[in-house]
């Protein structure tokens, strides 16, 4: 998608400045699109685990401490381009975040088990 975006944008719309800005963002959003599908099938496999509280949280922070004071700062400069800059900070970031939560099993697995017993 990269290399035919101008491509993509062109059967999308006939207008120049319209295409240009779409490639721009749609390069900007591949970037961050690997750690984004991470943390959604990731925040799937810790709701399966009952463990949706600290998912929550991460989603919490990077929304309201990345994303959006990060977009706010960048828009002035940048534009749309700037907004979409912070959107893949945020994916990004949770992205590593989840992986990590994920990767540290004793947190998750804890979790799971005493709602598990909770249960039973």
């Amino acid at each position: 998608m990269y290399f035919f975006a101008p491509v993509i944008f062109g059967w999308l719309t006939p207008d120049a400045a319209v295409q240009e800005l779409g490639v721009k963002i749609l390069r900007i959003e591949l970037l961050s699109e690997p750690l984004f599908a991470a943390s959604t099938i990731i925040v799937g496999a810790l709701r399966g685990a009952k463990d949706t509280f600290i998912p929550s949280m991460f989603t919490l922070i990077g929304e309201w401490f990345v994303l959006i004071p990060l977009a706010l700062f960048l828009v002035k400069d940048f534009g749309l381009v700037g907004v979409w800059i912070g959107i893949c900070a945020n994916f990004c970031i949770r992205g590593v975040f989840f992986l990590l939560r994920l990767r540290n099993e004793k947190s998750w697995l804890k979790v799971a088990k005493t709602n598990d017993e909770n249960i039973n």
